[in-house]
């Protein structure tokens, strides 16, 4: 020990779920032509951060509308795009908090249809997830003459927050189509690394394609364009956790006609990540001294670390019944607006059980009334994902169905399987309660008794012993030659004392 008490101070930096808000986006999709039959409506959400004020971060956002329906017995589609904004008001948000947000489509509602308007609403939650910074003043380094029992922490300082736009291309050729009639696009993150100021970040991004065969009838196509996008981040070191997200902005589509039909599909992408490293430090926890009292001041620090960001491919299948009204179905011509919705995550058995709901519309073909309909498509599910999740973890997961196929069993029973992508991150927590301010305060009373005797408990310390015994650690070795540490409990510990006046 020194003869000054030092003190040291850990930046904390804590990723965690702040608080969610819902709310609803309505639309009204007015048609060029005449609405005959809707065959399907579906939606996706994207929000950004606008501004961070103490007390409260502001986001906007915006919801992508797409309709699929028949104008007599040809098909259409119709986007439209609502934006809005708003703020999840917490006093945890500080003006130098690193927010991000993350948005859920939890439901699309069809209110009302016209033959020349779809009226929908989207329900949207939005996730607020910030970084909280924390300077902790703490105790590391006591004067002589006070014993100090201490405890070694882990956390994490953020090395990097960083974001990216870049676009993605992806040709189809050879392709026996009219045109294209709809376009749903999404994108997955699959993997998040750090290099040496940098982060690296890849996956996939996904156009499902309605189109106009030559025959008249709908024809499904599908572009897949793997992606891997690399962000200059200063100070970043290989090791660093990365938690990173990719939103698609915009997908633009474009037909071209000659010797052979292509389709050029561009995505518009914007990539954020944020980059964490582990650290440690040895805190004062607790102190006496055997010569005087201690004023001890103890703060409690709560402290967030991110285990791991994974991402986990699951194939879901179920059954369709078409209802009784509805026409059998001859041919599959395509799958629209499906996705997957998480409502509930658990750690179970070491292992993330994440539970929710597969959403769609099949678009089929009856060839006895030559028409073409649409089934909606409800699978739940629960399902145990092999990502590692201790009891007390708090879990976040966010699920996207990237492929969807559909097989005819009879004419009224439906088989359908969909690939769903599970993006798990999961943190770590714990409070501890540290020493942050010490100061010497009077005598201790010297003891009236020729002996002291300590009953161990399993796992004390010399430490331990010595204060409840009032004497030093060296001095319990010495009264107890044969004590062995860690104490198993159950010892008899003994300190003898010379006691002033005793002839």
């Amino acid at each position: 020990m020194g003869n000054e008490t030092v003190y040291d101070v850990a930046v904390i930096d804590n990723r965690r779920r702040i608080e969610s808000a819902q709310t609803v986006v309505e639309a009204r999709l007015a048609a060029d032509g005449e609405i005959t039959k809707v065959l399907s409506v579906s939606a996706t959400a994207s929000v950004y951060p606008a501004e961070t004020l103490n007390g409260e971060a502001r986001y906007r956002g915006k919801v992508c509308y797409k309709a699929l329906y028949l104008d007599g017995s040809t098909p259409r589609a119709l986007d439209y795009v609502s934006e809005f904004s708003g703020a999840i008001v917490s006093d945890r948000v500080k003006t130098n908090t690193v927010c991000a947000f993350r948005a859920e489509l939890l439901d699309i509602d069809v209110s009302a249809v016209t033959n020349t308007e779809i009226k929908a609403a989207a329900v949207v939650e939005i996730t607020l997830i910030a970084t909280e910074s924390e300077n902790l003043r703490y105790l590391s380094v006591a004067a002589d003459g006070v014993y100090t029992r201490e405890e070694r922490l882990a956390f994490q300082t953020q090395t990097a927050s960083v974001s990216s736009s870049f676009t993605e291309t992806d040709v189809l050729e050879n392709l026996t189509v009219k045109n294209v009639v709809s376009a749903e696009a999404k994108a997955v993150t699959v993997k998040r690394i750090a290099t040496d100021d940098a982060v690296e970040i890849s996956g996939e991004a996904i156009c499902d394609l309605v189109c106009e065969g030559e025959d008249g009838l709908l024809v499904s196509l599908r572009s897949a364009a793997p992606f891997t996008e690399v962000i200059a981040a200063h100070g970043v070191t290989a090791g660093d956790i990365v938690t990173a997200d990719v939103v698609l902005d915009g997908v633009r589509v474009n037909l071209t006609e000659g010797e052979e039909t292509t389709v050029e599909i561009v995505y518009e992408l914007t990539a954020t990540a944020c980059a964490y490293r582990e650290n440690t430090f040895t805190a004062v926890t607790d102190a006496f001294s055997v010569e005087n009292e201690l004023l001890k001041t103890g703060e409690g620090v709560s402290i967030v670390r991110v285990l791991r960001q994974e991402c986990v491919r699951e194939s879901l299948d179920g059954t369709v019944q078409l209802k009784d009204d509805m026409p059998p179905a001859d041919n599959i011509l395509a799958v629209c607006g499906a996705k997957a919705i998480v409502t509930s995550t658990v750690s179970d058995s070491g292992r993330v059980l994440a539970g929710g709901m597969v959403t769609g519309n099949i678009i089929y073909y009856c060839a006895e009334n030559n028409s073409v309909s649409a089934a909606s498509v409800e699978l739940p599910f629960s399902l145990l994902l092999s990502v590692n999740a201790g009891e007390g973890d708090a879990i976040e997961v966010h699920a996207e169905a990237v492929k969807s196929s559909v097989r005819i069993r009879r004419g009224n029973e439906l088989d359908f399987r969909a690939e769903v992508c599970f993006d798990v991150t999961v943190s770590g927590e714990e409070t501890a309660a540290v020493l942050v301010g010490l100061e010497t305060g009077e005598p201790r009373p010297r003891p009236d008794c020729a002996f002291s005797v300590y009953i161990a408990r399993r796992g004390d310390t010399l430490w331990e012993a010595a204060k409840e015994l009032g004497v030093t650690p060296e001095a319990v070795v010495g009264f107890n030659p044969d004590v062995v540490v860690p104490l198993s409990g159950g010892e008899r510990l003994v300190a003898y004392r010379h006691l002033a006046g005793e002839s």
